[in-house]
């Protein structure tokens, strides 16, 4: 409990720092999607994927944001009867880049909480949690006013864990 008050706490003072932004670049944005969740040892499974964003500063032709994006397991990965599922919590700092009016991309990177818990009838149950840092990279479509498809593609450091996510933002 502890560490998750701590990682609360951190993205909170990160995304203090986006008390004066820019209008133009528009207000909070929010989401919600589905992710493939690739451990290395273990086939396949499915996560839920929220998120929160802010934007801070316009630089060229895109903006700096920060977000706060929770992925849980809903569909454990599992192999040779080891079940593996995690739940995840980041914080990151993104460029949103507008490649073409309606597209953009968004590298990512920032610091994650982490927690995995393995299921298996051999070895019994275990579970892990610690910090590190996470990096991806994404893109999205501009679908109707201030509603955006995304994907985004995140690799978690020292974990062989992965998510290819796809999903819906919304503006305000």
């Amino acid at each position: 409990m502890k560490k998750i008050l701590s990682t609360v706490t951190i993205l909170t003072i990160l995304s203090s720092l986006a008390i004066a932004h820019d209008d133009e670049i528009g207000g909070i944005y929010i989401g919600g999607g589905v992710s493939i969740e690739s451990p290395m040892w273990y086939d396949s499974g499915m996560a839920g994927e929220l998120n929160i964003g802010l934007p801070l500063l316009r630089v060229a032709k895109g903006f700096f944001s920060t977000e706060l994006e929770l992925t849980q397991s809903i569909g454990s990965s599992s192999k040779n009867d080891i079940d593996f599922t995690a739940t995840t919590l980041g914080g990151y700092i993104s460029y949103i880049y507008d490649i073409a009016p309606r597209f953009y991309i968004k590298p990512r990177f920032g610091i994650i909480y982490r927690k995995y818990s393995i299921d298996g009838e051999i070895w019994g149950d275990n579970s892990n949690s610690n910090y590190g840092f996470a990096y991806g990279l994404g893109g999205g479509f501009r679908w109707i006013e201030q509603t955006n498809l995304y994907i985004n593609y995140t690799m978690i450091d020292n974990s062989d864990l992965t998510h290819l996510s796809i999903g819906v933002e919304y503006q305000f």
